[in-house]
């Protein structure tokens, strides 16, 4: 049985240390001492379980920061879950109880884990519980992991995944499973978004999350687009979700934590679900676009501007240096410092010819 303050102290360590690994408050330091104070603590399943510490070490371990400045960080939080890891797959991890079941429990609610370990290495650990002495207790919930007796009493888990595509099936609650009842084409679309999610770590963090995610995007999709009466509509929006959702990383990330409804996703257009990057670099492109049509146009149509003006034709300020004509527009522009002249772009009206002076 665990006990109620070490449970809140682990869960208080996790919840800080998600704080210090968020990218807008990242704090190297304070980051180095919760993951200090994790690694003195004699982790068990339940402890993950209850604490959600593996899912707050995974997100320190997943921070990209510039300069370097919180590698040293993410460094020690993967050793410390390589460490965790073992602790899993091993009988004193699991603290005696039947072995298959509790790998399997685990997956689902101990902070994302034990999804590497397959129903073989569970059946293993079970089959091992039976010759599990004090001595490798204690190697195994220490600090140093990598004793040779810790080995002997639990082979090492398969890190291979399982056989086949990932299926929500396999990672909903027994429950939710049974419930499920989607025809194989709709079924089809789940799988494929559930098996984006599981490619990135915010996925892997909680797959049974990302599989219920996954069915309510294809639940909403289907609320507004039948798959059999739609089927055009229904397969464009599946393939426009799942390439923006797989280059747009706030916005997965949004889905996936549940910051972002699936029905509103959904009903999102395209060019709302682009990455702020991509949204901004099509808006000045086709600022860019208009600008060059305009000054076209303001060419091409020069002579009857002047006409309907009044204005007599006359040459311009500069001469052409393939026609030797003199009639040109020009822009000015400011290209290099204040105190240094403006550049003129220069277009002849005659023969199209540009330069600049």
């Amino acid at each position: 049985m665990l006990s109620s303050k070490l449970t809140d102290l682990v869960t208080d360590l996790a919840v800080k240390l998600e704080k210090v690994c968020d990218p807008s408050h990242l704090d190297a330091a304070r980051a180095q001492d919760l993951l200090g104070d994790l690694e003195e603590i004699d982790m068990t399943v339940d402890l993950l379980k209850l604490s959600k510490a593996g899912f707050a070490v995974k997100k320190c371990k997943a921070v990209k920061a510039e300069a370097g400045i919180f590698d040293a960080v993410s460094e020690r939080a993967g050793l410390l879950l390589k460490k965790w890891k073992k602790v899993v797959a091993s009988p004193a991890g699991i603290g005696g109880r039947d072995g298959a079941s509790s790998s399997s429990s685990s997956n689902n609610n101990g902070g994302g884990l034990l999804e590497s370990h397959s129903t073989g290495s569970a059946g293993s650990v079970a089959a091992d519980t039976s010759s599990n002495d004090s001595g490798t207790r204690k190697a195994i919930s220490g600090s140093a992991v990598s004793s040779s007796s810790s080995s002997a009493a639990a082979p090492p888990a398969s890190s291979q995944p399982p056989a086949g595509p990932p299926t929500v099936i396999s990672y909903l609650a027994q429950s939710e499973a049974a419930a499920l009842d989607l025809p194989p084409a709709r079924l089809k679309i789940a799988n494929l978004f559930l098996a984006l999610f599981l490619k990135y770590p915010e996925g892997q963090e909680d797959a049974s999350r990302a599989a219920r995610v996954a069915v309510d995007i294809e639940q909403a999709m289907q609320d507004v687009a039948d798959y059999r009466n739609a089927s055009k509509q229904y397969g464009d929006k599946a393939r426009s979700l799942k390439y923006n959702l797989d280059t747009n990383e706030h916005l997965r990330l949004r889905v996936v934590l549940g910051d972002l409804r699936p029905l509103t996703l959904v009903g999102m257009k395209p060019e709302d679900m682009q990455p702020e990057e991509h949204r901004q670099a099509a808006e000045a492109a086709a600022a860019l676009a208009y600008e060059a049509n305009l000054l076209d146009w303001q060419d091409k149509n020069a002579d009857k501007i002047r006409a309907k003006l009044g204005i007599e034709d006359v040459g311009g300020s500069f001469t052409c240096g393939r026609c030797k004509g003199n009639k040109t527009s020009y822009q000015a522009k400011q290209t290099r410092s204040s105190d240094e002249p403006m550049t003129m772009f220069v277009r002849c009206l005659t023969c199209g010819n540009r330069w600049k002076e």
